[in-house]
């Protein structure tokens, strides 16, 4: 999204048809708690974010070098129609079964990678299982709609 200003000879008319120039571009377009900002942000919600927003994140135990237990679950993830990437510290692959080389050292930093790209509908992440614990005491995100499967 970006915001772009520009001077018009006439607003009446299309920008594009009456030699209009851009003065300025910002990236990051303003979208705050001011008054214009709180009437166009449900409608810029629904047009750009599908259902709730949510990205179901599933944590599996996985002992397996090869992550067998997680590339199962996300291949049935997938199979339900979603773009399901999968992340441990050290390997992400893509929904289509790609190794994605990344310059991160740690799961969360892949784990906040994958989130934020669009192309992505749910993360399974697989974590090493721990010795006497039943499940994983951690969920990757707040909110996040999460099951824990062991291996």
């Amino acid at each position: 999204m970006a915001a772009v200003d520009f001077v018009s000879t006439d607003i009446g008319q299309p920008w594009h048809a009456n030699g209009a120039v851009i003065i300025g571009v910002q990236c990051m377009a303003l979208l705050d708690g001011s008054e214009v900002s709180q009437r166009h942000l449900p409608a810029f919600l629904e047009y750009f974010v599908q259902g709730d927003g949510r990205i179901p994140v599933e944590v599996v135990e996985d002992a397996d070098a090869d992550l067998a237990l997680a590339r199962s679950r996300q291949q049935e993830l997938g199979q339900d129609g979603l773009r399901c990437w999968l992340t441990s510290a050290t390997r992400t692959i893509a929904n289509d079964g790609r190794e994605i080389v990344m310059p991160f050292a740690s799961l969360e930093e892949r784990f906040r990678a994958l989130v934020l790209e669009r192309t992505v509908d749910a993360v399974v992440v697989a974590v090493p299982p721990r010795e006497g614990v039943v499940g994983v005491s951690h969920t990757p995100a707040p909110d996040a709609q999460a099951g824990v499967r062991g291996s």
